[in-house]
């Protein structure tokens, strides 16, 4: 499965409406301004979804916290 990383709604939008397994939405870039708007979006999934095996969402400060993420899991 692939992940995906995304400053804005609609990557995250892209991202849980192709199944990926998981997308990090970074404060970086547009996503200061829209991290509100993502939380919502996953509280609204959350809600939905509830049976369904989901695309996991994390919420993260920059693409360094993802690269530390990757890093610890490949040892």
């Amino acid at each position: 499965k692939s992940e995906m990383i995304g400053d804005r709604l609609s990557d995250i939008q892209l991202a849980t409406n192709a199944s990926l397994k998981h997308v990090y939405h970074v404060a970086t870039g547009h996503g200061a301004k829209e991290r509100n708007s993502v939380r919502d979006y996953m509280m609204k999934r959350s809600s939905e979804h509830k049976q369904r095996q989901e695309t996991k969402i994390d919420l993260v400060n920059s693409i360094s916290e993802v690269l530390d993420k990757s890093l610890l899991l490949t040892k």
